[in-house]
């Protein structure tokens, strides 16, 4: 399970550092921009941020800043789960998070 871990790890690292220097900078500052106790999850995150034109240059980059963000403590973890819009996400449960 370790080294499943820090291969995750890793990959998030990497995509992050192959981002655009903009593109983690703006969605790092719309996410800290959040109402203290704002309750969200990854997908209204990534919508309201495309809304706003903040692209990021691969997909993968969006659990990459959402997990960066609960690293750094920008967000917490709920404990719960809902299940999102998007119709791509075959109703997948997905974090409800907050913002610290």
């Amino acid at each position: 399970m370790l080294r499943a871990r820090q291969a995750r790890d890793e990959g998030m690292r990497r995509v992050i550092g192959n981002a655009p220097p903009r593109w983690p900078q703006a969605a790092y500052a719309y996410i800290r921009a959040l109402p203290a106790g704002s309750v969200v999850t990854g997908e209204i995150i990534r919508r309201r941020c495309l809304e706003a034109g903040i692209v990021p240059h691969h997909p993968n980059a969006w659990g990459a800043i959402i997990n960066a963000s609960i690293k750094r403590g920008i967000l917490v973890k709920t404990g719960r789960y809902v299940q999102p819009i998007d119709v791509k996400s075959h109703a997948r449960m997905i974090q409800v998070l907050r913002r610290a």
